[in-house]
């Protein structure tokens, strides 16, 4: 039946945008074979997030594109749909994997719905931390505020029932990042609220750390959240201390050859001379992180490019829209959205200011 279902909302979703009136004009559109549309319409259980990902990708219509994922969660979690009840077992990496892929604003709802579903039927512990983790993520990303804290209360909950101290300390990191969303926190309100998360974390020891598939707040992330943090809450007097911090960490990578820990230290400290005015300051940090960059992911080189455009908009408008445009074509490329909207808005600003 629900095999059915699934194959009559392809139909219907590429007749409506495509006009595509049989089975072999939709393969068409996709680019298959008849015998691969077969198998998609007759096995809707046994795609890849990579195939649905093909198909919603030739979808303009949210409404079309939410419509197909619906359809496959029926025919594959064994679930109601994606705003429905579960009432069988779920594949919780297989919605992971299709949640971590949803990247635009429409998709982002969706990806959260399928969460919530996985999240209802998945019996697995371990699977089921990891998904309330991104159910989390998502819910901070859609503004959902009260949502994200519905999951860190769960996550809380859990943590003591299961003697789980680490993860009792990640929900308190978890509630302090909305908190800093929901409020208007000086940087120092922040740093009190990041200190209880420490002592959680001293307290819990560190047997724990890195050994679950779900996430598990570290020390040297907890740093990472206060840095990360400091440019949303920061006032011109707390320069100083976060700048002593920055070089400590400096200091303790001499000789490291963890090119990620290397960037992304330079790269805030880029991000602080920036936030104050040292344009040159920032320029020098960004060259010493690119000379890092090997392995380096393409998030946090996006990120750095994105800045660079901002840094050389001062001083050669042109210059930096190559940057910007260099960074939005990878960004589509890679499905970073987030960063390209951000890019795009930089771009936007830097056209306004030099319209005559």
């Amino acid at each position: 039946m629900r095999q059915i279902e699934f194959a009559n909302v392809i139909r219907t979703v590429f007749r409506a945008e495509h006009h595509a009136e049989t089975d072999g004009q939709v393969a068409h559109c996709l680019g298959w074979t008849k015998g691969r549309m077969s198998q998609i319409l007759n096995s809707p259980e046994t795609l890849t997030v990579a195939t649905i990902r093909q198909v919603v990708g030739r979808l303009r219509t949210p409404k079309f594109r939410e419509n197909v994922i619906d359809a496959w969660c029926r025919a594959s979690f064994g679930t109601t749909g994606l705003y429905g009840h579960a009432d069988g077992s779920v594949r919780g990496f297989e919605a992971y994997e299709l949640a971590l892929s949803l990247n635009d604003d429409e998709d982002f709802r969706m990806a959260a719905a399928v969460v919530e579903a996985a999240i209802v039927a998945n019996p697995d512990k371990e699977t089921h931390e990891s998904l309330l983790d991104l159910g989390f993520s998502l819910a901070i990303r859609l503004d959902a505020l009260g949502t994200a804290m519905e999951y860190v209360s769960t996550i809380a909950e859990n943590a003591i029932r299961r003697s789980l101290p680490h993860r009792k300390a990640t929900a308190a990191l978890f509630a302090v990042l909305i908190q800093i969303e929901a409020e208007r926190l000086t940087y120092t309100e922040c740093e009190r609220l990041f200190e209880k998360v420490r002592v959680q974390i001293l307290k819990a020891g560190l047997s724990e750390a890195r050994e679950s598939n779900f996430y598990v707040v570290t020390l040297e992330d907890l740093d990472w959240f206060l840095l990360t943090n400091y440019l949303k809450t920061a006032n011109p007097g707390d320069r100083s201390e976060l700048d002593t911090q920055l070089r400590v960490e400096l200091e303790s990578l001499k000789g490291s050859e963890e090119t990620s820990r290397w960037f992304g230290a330079l790269f805030r400290m880029a991000e602080i001379a920036w936030f104050f005015g040292e344009r040159d300051e920032a320029s020098g940090y960004l060259e010493l992180a690119r000379s890092q960059s090997d392995g380096v992911s393409v998030t946090m080189r996006m990120q750095a490019r994105i800045l660079k455009g901002k840094i050389a908009a001062e001083t050669s408008p042109e210059r930096a829209l190559r940057y910007l445009n260099r960074a939005i074509a990878t960004c589509e490329r890679k499905e970073l959205y987030t960063l390209k909207r951000e890019a795009e808005r930089v771009k936007v600003r830097l056209l306004a200011e030099a319209m005559p």
